[in-house]
């Protein structure tokens, strides 16, 4: 049976290792390696150097290719066993389909080998390569909306760890889905190449603010609760926690440097069957955005016998103009 040190096992002293110049990130150890914890972390970054005359707002369409680390801890708890509770009916109802040879894997065969009343601690770093796509939305002097979407590029998986606190071979093999790191690549490819809105203020009702040389969004604020899967099945996503910020300096009409970071912590409960713990969080990083240049296009649509007073125009760059 592995071993691996659980958060009071540990002492707080050997869970900090330095990072950077900048400050200090948390491991864990597990099996003998060390994993970082997710949390957040942002220093605030230095002005850096002007390189050409600024003579353009920042408001527009934006685009880089940031490498950043994403860290996560999961810590799935599955509820005591309940005689009373009709097992092959409810895991259906939550797809959990550990019944579907019920002639050989039963509630009585997995409470004998430690299924419930146990916990899986999964844990893992990874290099993500992203591509952002940015719009920023001038709405007063001061104030932007701030919509970060990105394209998932490329996913390497640098360190793994995930067992049952206790029975694990066995369980893993029989009864689990046999996560470990070949798994987790697995899933990563199929998640390269798609898409995913990382923050929108319109959403959030949050906005990016002018503040000396830089333009800064911080949230720090639960994101709302989610109702997941199927009807009837009872199963809801709650957040603890959600930070992001985003920095943005203007170093020439066409580039902007981002800094910034993000850190996730929810419960998913699965009808009080199963809970998972699961915390997410980035490094800090650092890129460098170029404008996209968009061509003015401009179309006007008019026609019948009378034309109104006012006609609509569509324009690709302004967003709308009434004549």
């Amino acid at each position: 049976m592995r071993r691996y040190r659980l958060p009071s096992d540990s002492q707080p002293d050997n869970n900090l290792v330095k990072d950077s110049k900048k400050g200090k990130y948390s491991f864990r150890e597990y099996d003998g390696e060390k994993i970082r914890h997710p949390e957040y972390k942002f220093q605030e970054p230095e002005k850096e150097k002007i390189i050409d005359v600024l003579s353009e707002d920042i408001e527009g369409k934006w685009k880089g290719s940031p490498m950043i680390r994403v860290a996560e801890y999961a810590d799935q708890t599955v509820s005591p066993y309940n005689p009373d509770i009709d097992y092959l009916h409810e895991y259906k109802l939550i797809n959990f389909n550990m019944f579907d040879h019920e002639d050989v894997v039963t509630p009585l065969i997995l409470r004998k080998y430690e299924w419930f009343n146990n916990n899986r601690i999964t844990a893992f770093e990874e290099l993500v390569q992203y591509v952002f796509n940015i719009d920023i939305t001038k709405i007063d002097t001061n104030r932007y909306s701030l919509r970060v979407k990105s394209l998932f590029k490329k996913f390497t998986v640098e360190n793994f760890f995930s067992e049952h606190v206790r029975n694990h071979k066995v369980l893993d093999y029989f009864f689990g889905v046999n996560y470990n790191k070949d798994r987790r690549k697995l899933i990563t490819d199929y998640l390269e190449g798609t898409e995913t809105t990382i923050y929108d203020s319109n959403d959030m009702d949050n906005y990016l603010e002018k503040k000396g040389d830089f333009y800064i969004l911080e949230h720090n604020s639960p994101e709302p609760d989610e109702i997941v899967g199927d009807a009837g099945a009872n199963c809801k996503l709650a957040y603890d926690e959600s930070r992001y910020t985003f920095v943005f300096q203007q170093i020439a009409n066409s580039q902007l440097v981002l800094h910034g970071c993000w850190f996730t912590e929810c419960v998913m409960n699965w009808n009080e069957l199963v809970k998972e713990k699961n915390m997410n969080g980035t490094r800090q990083y650092r890129t460098v955005l170029q404008r996209q240049r968009v061509e003015p296009k401009t179309h006007i649509s008019v026609g019948g016998d009378y034309v109104e007073k006012k006609v609509d125009i569509r324009d690709s760059v302004i967003n709308r103009s009434d004549i």
